[in-house]
């Protein structure tokens, strides 16, 4: 099965699509983050996925 992601052919016969796994790598630097960016551009990369977690997302007690 084919599709199109924005201009992007995806499928069995196309090149495959690699996809960049910044996560939190950038310890919540936007400098880093930018800077990680720019090497996945620049190794030829289309697809960056990234994450921030706030620390009011996390508890320091469980029940």
């Amino acid at each position: 099965m084919d599709f199109i992601l924005g201009t992007r052919k995806i499928g069995i016969n196309y090149t495959p699509l690699v996809v960049a796994e910044i996560g939190i790598n950038h310890n919540g630097s936007l400098e880093i983050a930018k800077l990680m960016v720019d090497a996945a551009k620049e190794a030829g990369i289309e697809v960056i996925k990234h994450q921030r977690l706030a620390d009011e997302n996390f508890s320091l007690y469980s029940c």
